[in-house]
């Protein structure tokens, strides 16, 4: 996937990957949709519930620089650092703080998080973080999308793919694999 270079190229690509996402996860009946085993042991649901804590972060990212002094990336942050310690309490193994954590504990993390709500719950509360992504993406000024090194030594024009439709485009076909082999084995 090429990556955007301006923000109309990246409003496009991010609706239009989310056409993609929202037709493929429509055609999943919901009974199944906590299934294990579509990505390693992960279910649909989790991987909903994986990529909303994507885009959730990347929304308070994104207003954090719209309304500087507002502290809406340090109040996310918090947030996950009280569920890092409440998961910490079954896997003393993990780091202490959110931002020590590795990948796959953020992961565990998040994931462990969205598995106390039903799988209707996690693809509403996933929508509804890609619309308060939109949204925030929308209100940021083109300059801040393409300012090099906001984010390590990239741009956020260059690291939102990885957090909305580029991130949908790594799971589908996993999502894709698994729901075809599932209605061929007629377990519907």
């Amino acid at each position: 996937m090429d990556s955007p270079k301006t923000k109309s190229e990246l409003l496009r690509a991010l609706e239009a990957g989310r056409r993609e996402w929202d037709t493929v996860l429509s055609q999943i009946d919901g009974q199944h949709l906590s299934e294990p085993g579509v990505e390693g042991v992960w279910s649909v649901k989790q991987i909903v519930a994986h990529v909303a804590g994507y885009e959730e972060w990347t929304t308070a990212f994104l207003n954090d620089r719209l309304n500087p002094g507002a502290g809406i990336l340090s109040a996310h942050d918090a947030f996950w650092q009280e569920q890092l310690d409440a998961y910490r309490q079954d896997h003393p193994d993990f780091p202490a703080q959110m931002n020590a954590t590795d990948d796959d504990q953020t992961n565990a993390v998040v994931v462990a998080f969205y598995d106390q709500y039903t799988a209707q719950e996690v693809l509403e509360r996933e929508q509804q973080a890609y619309q308060k992504l939109l949204s925030a993406v929308q209100a940021t000024p083109e300059s801040q999308l393409i300012e090099p090194g906001t984010i390590g030594k990239k741009s956020i024009m260059e690291i939102l793919p990885d957090q909305a439709h580029g991130h949908y485009q790594g799971h589908l076909p996993a999502i894709q694999r698994w729901w075809a082999q599932h209605q061929n084995q007629g377990n519907l």
